[in-house]
């Protein structure tokens, strides 16, 4: 593996006997600076892409200033402005996804196969826990799809929407949920949930869309926890820093008890009718359990 100016997060399987990451170094030129993409699959340069311009013509005064390749660690590749994004590796090691640049768009490859081209492609891919499924968000314009396989299975219409979180997929690959968002600046990706925002971050208007439904707008600071029960008849999140920053669970698009914090993380299916979590209510812990009809 040769060097290289930028670094993205090394996913592992399952085993820890495979590894997958992306990479890119500077192409340099007169006028227009290009990143040059790479795919490494256990430590091996096995494609190569190229990202997209970086210079900015500045409109006034006739010339361009031209931003350079920063080096170092990402904690997310961007496909469009590196050629690659972060690799993804089925819990079996056996099958690789991983968004790349396709001309003007981005499209997920798994096992080297692309799939349909979008402008925006939001998040990694994700597999279900047998590998058998895989599928992402992404979308043109205010069009918004679900992909499932490499064939879109919904289409949204989410006007404005400015980031989300990617795809959760119930274990048999039949429901899917994610997190769509609007306004806001400054987050880093939350494991489990949604972008948090910094310290120097702003709320922003989020909601969670289940298969064909959108459900309740919440101006918080993040949602967490988006999962399926193993038997995928039910869903739940949890609200964080909602107004009065108060924190609750959604079950099944109901809203649960308020609670000054509720633990990111904790909230998990103990079996397919019972939820659970951890909250802060003053100066008491206290674990919650919800019996599910």
């Amino acid at each position: 593996e040769s060097a290289m100016a930028v670094v993205g997060d090394i996913a592992f399987s399952a085993n820890g006997q495979r590894s997958a990451h992306g990479g890119a170094n500077n192409k340099g030129g007169w006028v227009k600076d290009q990143s040059v993409g790479f795919l490494v699959v256990d430590g091996k340069q096995v494609e190569q892409k190229q990202g997209v311009s970086y210079s900015n013509f500045e409109s006034s005064g006739g010339g361009f200033t031209s931003y350079h390749m920063s080096t170092g660690f990402r904690s997310r590749m961007d496909a469009e402005f590196y050629g690659f994004g972060d690799p993804v590796l089925s819990p079996d090691g056996r099958r690789i996804a991983y968004a790349a640049r396709t001309e003007r768009q981005v499209a997920v490859f798994v096992d080297r196969e692309a799939g349909p081209s979008f402008d925006t492609l939001w998040a990694s891919p994700v597999f279900t826990s047998d590998g058998k499924h895989h599928g992402y968000v992404a979308s043109t314009g205010s069009s918004w799809q679900v992909v499932l396989d490499h064939k879109v299975i919904r289409e949204f219409t989410l006007d404005k929407m400015n980031f989300s979180d990617g795809l959760v997929l119930s274990q048999d690959g039949t429901r899917t949920a994610f997190i769509a968002g609007k306004g806001g600046q400054h987050f880093f990706s939350f494991g489990g949930g949604s972008g948090v925002a910094s310290e120097d971050g702003t709320p922003a208007r989020r909601r969670v869309v289940i298969d064909d439904k959108q459900l309740e707008e919440h101006d918080c600071f993040y949602l967490s926890d988006l999962q399926f029960s193993s038997d995928s008849r039910h869903s739940v999140y949890a609200v964080h820093g909602a107004k009065d920053k108060a924190e609750h669970i959604v079950v099944d698009g109901q809203d649960g008890k308020i609670h000054q914090q509720i633990v990111p993380g904790s909230v998990k299916f103990v079996d397919e009718h019972t939820v659970t979590y951890v909250a802060r209510n003053d100066t008491k812990i206290v674990r919650v359990t919800w019996k599910l009809d």
